[in-house]
């Protein structure tokens, strides 16, 4: 059975490019021509396809601004062919009223909304190509490098590093230094910090992955893909189908953030073979030559997930936006109901 995909965009994520030079749109679209086989073609017309994806921007819109989902409903493509149209938006905080790909789907929601964990649409940090492969032995456990400004658990994660005196574990808040070299134009500087992040990666036995505005992280899959186990550290992420994460990834809830020394030194003697763990699942999974594959599987499963109707499910997805306590029990009611047609 060959899967014909028609991959669409709205106007508002066409003119959005990720740091690679593409736009959600370019990327998915040259991901799966370059892994497309016998069983899977691009068409370029909507009627003719099995599946049509809206690949969508992972920046969230400003205070206003119609969010993706919101854009998606109102496109005339998603109007003609809802049932054969799922979204992939990598927002932080998404509003997940079109069934899809979210990489920052809270767990709990992502089955009654029709939903399933994803990689980003975008590049990975550049420097990581040239400085692999890499056959050092790290000087650190763990490390991190990244914003912690208006995150409270990274926020939470660099008090506790610095006040109990982490031993080998380096974390360090750079949201002065990235902000500030986008904001004065300085890419010569913000590469270097780049460069700085890829090698503190391969520095680290672990690579600490610790939620951030969502529950997701680019810096997991470049975990993946330098050999390093990321320790995935959130209350709610959704991992994608597919990689075998408990072979190669630490889950650690938040309320144990304080435990984080116990738990790495209690894995320090397997760090090698959870790295070599890692990469081959990225490698199976997330290469640039598979990668498009996994994403169109990933788009079938969703089209093959019992979806309620839609009113409804606008409503618990309303009930999720908005945080409301009893909409999770609402939501399941409402799928029950619907699932039985």
């Amino acid at each position: 059975m060959i899967t014909k995909v028609h991959i669409e965009s709205t106007n508002e994520s066409r003119q959005i490019n990720s740091a690679g030079g593409m736009n959600a749109h370019e990327y998915l679209y040259q991901a799966i021509l370059r892994s497309s086989n016998d069983h899977i073609t691009i068409t370029d017309n909507p009627s003719d396809a099995s599946l049509i994806i809206f690949a969508e921007s992972h920046k969230d819109p400003r205070p206003g601004q119609p969010d993706a989902s919101t854009r998606v409903r109102r496109h005339p493509i998603y109007r003609q062919f809802t049932s054969k149209c799922i979204i992939h938006n990598g927002a932080d905080r998404p509003n997940p009223v079109v069934p899809g790909l979210y990489p920052s789907i809270p767990r709990k929601w992502a089955k009654r909304l029709c939903c399933l964990g994803a990689p980003y649409l975008a590049h990975l940090n550049p420097y990581i190509d040239q400085a692999l492969p890499d056959d050092r032995e790290p000087e650190l456990t763990a490390g991190f490098m990244g914003s912690c400004a208006r995150k409270p658990l990274r926020k939470l994660l660099l008090t506790l590093s610095a006040g109990q005196g982490w031993e080998n574990i380096e974390f360090q808040d750079t949201t002065d230094q990235f902000v500030g070299s986008l904001r004065r134009q300085d890419m010569e500087g913000h590469a270097e910090l780049k460069k700085l992040f890829v090698e503190q990666i391969l520095n680290s036995r672990f690579v600490l992955c610790p939620a951030g505005a969502g529950p997701s992280s680019y810096r997991l899959y470049e975990a993946m893909r330098c050999g390093r186990s990321p320790v995935i550290i959130s209350e709610c992420w959704t991992p994608p189908q597919g990689p075998s994460w408990e072979s190669f990834a630490i889950m650690v809830h938040p309320s144990r953030a304080r435990e984080l020394p116990k738990i790495l030194n209690a894995a320090e003697g397997r760090w090698k073979e959870l790295g070599i763990n890692a990469r081959t699942e990225w490698e199976r999974h997330y290469h640039p030559d598979v990668l498009g594959r996994e994403l169109v599987q990933l788009a079938m499963r969703v089209l093959d997930l019992q979806p309620y109707e839609n009113t409804m499910r606008r409503i618990a997805a309303r009930g999720f936006t908005a945080g409301q306590p009893f909409s999770v029990k609402i939501c399941t009611k409402l799928q029950r109901r619907f699932s039985r047609g």
